[in-house]
């Protein structure tokens, strides 16, 4: 997850965003099972029962760190992407991305 967390900040995410760690606990769910990835909202719940949080708040925070990430560094976000991007990426190609940085980084660790 370090790799995941060492891009997020890159992109001006922060731990103050409630986000941040919900789309870390996403990530792990996607890591071990991509289908997640298929049906966004049973992810959103799951995370939700882990933060006791509803669905529509676990999406709209890691809508929110979309957001700060495109507003904040665009050009590395897109690089990241691997094709380029003219609006928020959606929650599942930002997460699918964070999981394509991860295991980049481990196959060259």
């Amino acid at each position: 997850m370090e790799h995941a967390i060492e891009l997020m900040h890159r992109l001006g995410i922060s731990p103050s965003y409630q986000g941040y760690r919900q789309a870390l606990a996403a990530l792990e769910r996607v890591r071990q099972e991509e289908d997640w990835l298929r049906c966004m909202m049973h992810l959103y719940a799951d995370v939700g029962d882990q933060f006791d949080s509803t669905e529509k708040a676990i999406e709209k925070n890691i809508q929110t760190i979309c957001q700060k990430a495109w507003q904040t560094n665009p050009k590395l976000l897109e690089q990241e992407m691997g094709y380029p991007i003219f609006n928020r990426p959606k929650n599942s190609d930002f997460l699918s991305m964070l999981l394509r940085y991860i295991e980049k980084k481990e196959r060259n660790a």
